[in-house]
């Protein structure tokens, strides 16, 4: 064993450093960093149809028949994010999240040009 060597400078009873105390409240300064919302478009949800009826209304969402009331989930990474089907129009849906409203609207079909029939001789 070898005995400690102590700097005859230092004050043991001083506290640390005033380079520390400087480091530690610029780093309580620093602004958390802002989570990104969550929307549904932020997370590739589209709204591909709808299904108006008298009894039922349900959507087409990302590949799935969604009725209202029903829930949609996207995982993403580790995280799990739930959307809820709240109302259907002919046109456009909603969704909420945490009390949040989103809606959705039908993209418009874009014609893929002109179908002319011509007669085979």
């Amino acid at each position: 064993m070898k005995p400690a060597v102590f700097d005859r400078d230092v004050e043991p009873f001083a506290g640390p450093p005033v380079e520390a105390k400087s480091q530690v409240a610029e780093a309580e300064n620093v602004p958390a960093p802002v989570a990104e919302k969550v929307t549904p478009s932020s997370l590739g949800i589209t709204l591909v149809g709808t299904l108006v009826g008298p009894e039922r209304r349900a959507a087409r969402i990302g590949g799935k028949t969604v009725l209202v009331g029903q829930a949609i989930e996207v995982v993403r990474g580790a995280e799990r994010y739930q959307f809820t089907l709240t109302d259907v129009q002919r046109d456009r849906v909603v969704l909420m999240r945490e009390g949040e409203r989103f809606e959705l609207n039908v993209k418009p079909s874009v014609p893929a040009g002109r179908i002319e029939w011509t007669p085979q001789r």
